[in-house]
């Protein structure tokens, strides 16, 4: 019998008595701290051009604010009728400021590396504003979303908190930390949503092609709540079966409503790391400020475009068709449309994005290592090389046809409240790709099936308290809930029979984050704290379907169960010296969960544990950083690990422990300006990780030698290590940036057994291992008075880094190896124009080469599309 979930819940009010008592403590700790506190003049040293006109305050700070990367904090309506003052040339970031906010009445200070908060300006006898002594931090010193930083600190939510240039903020942050931004992600507009990371250096977004959703893979580990996936903050919790590669993890949006990806690999300290040993990404949608033209209260923007390389699906199509279709036939486009408005007291945008494209087809230069060679997986006595699908030909199964909407109002009232509302709905009627066609093509060619249906529903309600003139308080809220169902389809097969994966499995997730940030400049030195606590549930309800195949009836389950995650956290950010930094950070992890298997109800799983973090980061020269630092990590199995049975084939392990990381790194930050010629700037991240994973969970014969029934088991370890680096250098004209992976060392170790770079026999995670390396480069430039924008980018990378396939697998039931890929070097290219102010035109190539390519991280052997042109347009009123 399963026991009364309300058992958990109760265990989990524990959470925030300690959560009280917490808050209690360290806000008694601060009121004491502050009498200590004193101003501490930092002069901002980073150098940049502005070019910002004179107009109405707000919107000047936009400007100023997507120019510095420096977000303005500001807790009541700006004076009725301010205006800004003109600011041109070249200035640091608080002078610019300063010069913005003169005769506004308004001063301010640094609370943080990339934080100001605007203040009333103090007033003389005689009723002359004066502006005080400036509290200023250098904001080349960067926040930290790696190993005891505060990522996702700075939000969009709360007060007048504005969009940030946070491309910049990569190379002033310790640790390794990644960001996509807008721009990158329309010069080439994404296939599939997994394209948006092909410029995030380490990150790779695993079986691209196979799904309308991500499943991201940081440095070798993904799925299964390995790495936390957010929209806005909220999780879309889901496990799916795919078939013989196991199982995907996937999060929906449409890339329209996307205005930037904040990435922090390895285990995070905030509000957002809980359970998630693997990284944090982000994904901010948009916000008024993006719609919202310069100089206006009120914005509409309008995107639309075409494309051709598709066609529309044939349901139960045998017969794939061939030639890429190179005209626009209507089967690929996209638009959307968004509306804001910035008021006083209210910040509002509605949008609704439609995208549709068809089947692609594969390209049809085939890399002449593959001229000669038989498709199909080794083990399936069909050949050793990549792919049954042919060059040139349609890709079954590969459609998408969505529609989204997405609505949030934000509104400030009191003395630095804030509130906002937040709800985005995702439909996508998609193609569906089981590997098991893939893999088995040479014997069962794959048909075109039923297209599969997936729904989200995410609300989310925000709250923030900024009190004037506070140094403790800067407090957040967020709580939140998701409701992700995928109706998957029937798979059919040449011979008239199929495979029913006719599931209908929903999962609802919900969570809520509170946390605090408290300045402190103490006569020791500087001193930021972050603290707070999280929790989320996902309830999963899974179904027993009945699969047919050869006339042949089984039942196959889906995890139900509910799973509970906890945590309480606590950071600091101590300058030592005003060269000398130090982070750490504890957090107390606890999970709790119940479910059942098909046959039985299985015990309930609980445990907890502190994960601390700590980091230094040296600055012996202005713009150049050196860092260390050590993670700890954890992650609770899954509701698949610990629940999922697949008929007597996979039984669950009671026993299942969970995962555990010791994360090191070192590496430094170069950001310097001037360094050639007088407008120029270069960056520079460089970093080497070594990270080691404990109670590996894989799948594994309980045997032992590869036979029938398998299992969940818990290896000894796993570990990788690597050298990443990324970087860029622009003058007004001209930029270069681009990044590079490199794995060095990759092993698995089995308890009692010796190490060695060998999967186990019947395990998916094989299938994670990421290329031996891999990279991506952009090259742009802008002319005729930035009017004209192109450029080119590029990505390449080598085949799965070495690894071996164990040597346990039992014949009769052959080792299914990760799907293969070649080396491939991918060219794009990308151009816009603006033919008259707020209307651009734009052209893209994906694929330049219209190579044949599978993608790195592909979970079957599925091709990517060969060369694909878009028209698009953007108009802004």
């Amino acid at each position: 019998m399963i026991k009364d979930p309300r058992g958990a819940v109760q265990r989990y009010k524990k959470i925030f008595i300690w959560l009280a008592i917490l808050k209690c403590a360290v806000v008694l700790l601060l009121i004491c701290g502050a009498a200590i506190c004193h101003s501490q003049n930092l002069a901002s040293p980073q150098i940049e051009e502005f070019h910002i006109p004179a107009q109405p305050l707000g919107l000047a700070l936009t400007a100023y604010t997507r120019k510095s990367g420096v977000d303005l904090l500001y807790g009541k309506p700006f004076p009725s009728g301010a205006s800004s003052s003109a600011i041109d040339g070249s200035m640091s970031v608080s002078q610019a400021l300063s010069k913005l906010l003169a005769g506004t009445g308004l001063t301010f200070r640094f609370t943080g590396p990339h934080t100001a908060r605007l203040e009333e300006a103090p007033q003389t006898a005689a009723g002359v504003t004066q502006l005080g002594p400036l509290r200023v931090q250098g904001v080349g010193e960067g926040e930290g979303s790696g190993a005891g930083g505060f990522f996702g600190d700075v939000d969009q939510y709360g007060n007048r908190s504005l969009n940030r240039a946070a491309e910049h903020k990569v190379y002033t942050t310790p640790g390794s930390t990644g960001e996509v931004s807008q721009e990158q992600i329309n010069r080439v507009p994404p296939t599939t949503i997994g394209d948006i990371f092909k410029n995030a250096t380490g990150v790779v977004s695993a079986g691209n092609r196979n799904s309308s959703g991500l499943n991201i893979n940081i440095r070798g580990l993904q799925g299964m709540n390995r790495v936390n996936v957010l929209v806005d903050g909220t999780q879309q919790t889901n496990s799916q079966y795919i078939g013989y590669h196991g199982n995907t993890s996937s999060v929906y949006i449409d890339p329209d409503f996307i205005s930037g990806v904040d990435i922090s690999k390895g285990p995070s300290g905030g509000q957002f790391g809980a359970g998630a040993m693997g990284g944090v990404v982000n994904m901010r949608t948009l916000d008024a400020t993006d719609v919202v033209s310069e100089g206006r209260k009120y914005g509409i923007q309008l995107h639309g475009g075409i494309a051709n390389g598709s066609k529309e699906p044939q349901l139960e199509a045998q017969f794939p068709r061939i030639g890429n279709p190179s005209a626009f036939n209507g089967d690929g486009f996209r638009w959307s449309g968004t509306a804001g408005a910035i008021l006083d007291r209210y910040n509002i945008i509605i949008g609704v994005a439609r995208r549709k494209t068809g089947n692609y087809f594969a390209g049809d230069r085939l890399p002449q290592s593959w001229i000669g060679t038989s498709p199909g997986p080794a083990g399936t006595g069909m050949g050793t090389i990549y792919s049954s699908i042919p060059p040139n030909t349609e890709t079954f199964n590969t459609s998408q046809d969505e529609l989204s909407a997405m609505a949030k109002v934000r509104t400030q009232f009191g003395n630095g409240h804030s509130l906002e509302l937040g709800y985005m709905n995702y439909y996508d009627k998609h193609g569906e790709l089981n590997d098991y066609f893939l893999i088995y093509s040479g014997l069962l060619p794959t048909v075109q099936g039923d297209l599969a249906v997936t729904r989200t529903h995410t609300g989310s309600i925000r709250y923030g308290y900024f009190p004037e003139n506070s140094h403790l308080i800067h407090l957040r809220t967020n709580l939140w809930s998701t409701r992700l169902q995928t109706h998957h389809s029937p798979q059919y097969q040449s011979t008239g029979s199929t495979v029913d994966y006719n599931l209908n499995y929903p999962v609802v997730s919900v969570g809520t984050e509170i946390w605090n940030t408290s300045d402190l400049r103490t006569k020791f030195g500087q001193l930021n704290l972050k603290y707070g606590a999280s929790f989320s549930q996902e309830n999963a309800t899974g179904q027993v379907p009945i699969v047919t195949q050869s006339n042949t009836s089984y039942p196959i389950g889906d995890p139900s169960g509910k799973r509970y995650v906890g945590s309480l956290f606590a950071q600091a950010n101590y300058r030592i010296r005003p060269w000398l930094i130090f982070d750490g950070s504890f957090r107390v992890d606890r999970y709790h969960e119940n479910g059942h298997a098909y046959y039985a109800s299985l015990p309930e799983k609980s445990g907890n544990r502190v994960n601390p973090t700590v980091a230094l980061t040296a600055e012996p020269w202005q713009g150049i950083q050196f860092f260390g630092t050590y993670a700890r990590g954890w992650r609770p199995p899954a509701l698949r690990e610990a629940y999922w049975q697949f008929t007597t084939l996979v039984l669950p392990n009671p026993d299942l422990k969970p995962e555990t990381s010791d994360n090191f790194e070192v590496g430094g930050n170069v950001n310097r300006s001037n360094l050639l010629t007088v407008k120029d700037r270069a960056q520079l991240k460089v970093a080497y990780f070594s990270n080691r994973y404990g109670n590996y969970i894989g799948r594994e014969s309980l045997q032992g030698n590869g036979t029938l029934p398998y299992s969940w088991i818990n290896l000894d370890k796993a570990e990788y290590r690597g050298v990443e680096l990324q970087g860029t250098y622009g003058i007004p004209q001209l930029f270069v940036q681009g990044g590079y992976t490199k794995y060095t060392y990759i092993t698995y170790c089995m308890k009692g057994q010796p190490c060695s770079g060998a999967a186990l026999s019947n395990d998916y995670g094989g299938g994670y291992v990421p290329p031996s390396y891999a990279g991506n480069g952009t090259i742009g430039t802008s002319l005729l008075h930035d009017a004209l924008t192109a450029g080119f980018t590029i990505n390449y990378w080598s085949d799965r880094a070495p690894i071996q396939a164990a040597s346990n697998a039992d014949p009769n039931h052959p080792y299914v190896p990760p799907a293969s890929w070649p080396k491939a070097i991918i060219m794009n290219a990308y151009a816009s124009y603006k033919v008259v102010n707020h209307f651009d035109l734009g052209a893209s190539a994906e694929n330049l080469g219209n190579r044949y390519y599978l993608d790195p991280l592909s979970i079957a052997f599925l091709p990517s599309p060969g060369r694909i042109v878009r028209l698009n347009a953007t108009f802004k009123f």
